[in-house]
């Protein structure tokens, strides 16, 4: 629905898309170069793992777990559901707003295509179910590895519509089949296994 109003709405230059002015100026975010863009992403994603994690440690975190496994027994032991819902809606729209503005200042051009089209719906599901959902790096990884497999893909298979897709479902299917956690649980799993084997290892006599 919201692609549809965007997409016939004149603020957001309907069908066309909006081009934003050139204007090389850092108040602008805008540069001469593209370096300080690398910069400032490595910021804001730096940023946003900080407040992911200060959250997961918070009493904050700790309702979001709850009204993740159990809503009822949450309220009835007396959160506020509805307040803990949109706080996590205001934190998540934030962080999401600050993607679209360093978007739109990179490329300088935005449409509606971009903003709701079905790769973000996709990408926005997909990262974290194979990164690991629940867990503050397991959506990084999650897009580490759906990028690099989408830019691999055109490499090797050049201008082929739809295979990105494909291979994003066969990926999903494997992940949601053998690890239900993804790869930040496949990670977890392995350090645990490692550290029961070294605990287990007889100590070197001394002397």
């Amino acid at each position: 629905m919201l692609r549809i109003i965007a997409s016939v709405a004149p603020i957001t230059g309907a069908g066309v898309g909006t081009l934003i002015k050139l204007d090389l100026r850092p108040e602008a975010l805008q540069f001469q170069s593209r370096v300080p863009f690398y910069w400032i992403i490595l910021g804001l994603v730096a940023v946003s793992l900080v407040i992911m994690r200060m959250i997961e440690d918070s009493r904050f975190g700790a309702y979001l777990v709850a009204l993740r496994e159990n809503e009822d027994a949450a309220k009835a032991l007396g959160v506020n559901t509805t307040l803990i819902k949109l706080g996590a809606m205001t934190v998540s729209a934030a962080i999401a707003a600050a993607g679209g503005c360093f978007y739109a200042q990179y490329f300088l051009f935005i449409d509606a295509g971009i903003a709701y089209g079905p790769w973000i719906s996709i990408a926005a599901l997909l990262a974290p179910i194979v990164g690991g959902a629940g867990t503050v790096f397991g959506p990084l990884l999650g897009a580490l590895v759906v990028k690099t497999l989408g830019e691999v893909t055109k490499l090797v298979a050049g201008d082929a519509p739809g295979l990105d897709l494909v291979i994003y479902g066969c990926v999903l299917i494997l992940i949601v089949a053998f690890a239900p956690s993804g790869i930040a649980g496949l990670l977890r799993k392995a350090w645990q296994r490692f550290a029961a084997v070294k605990s287990l290892r007889p100590e070197a006599p001394h002397g």
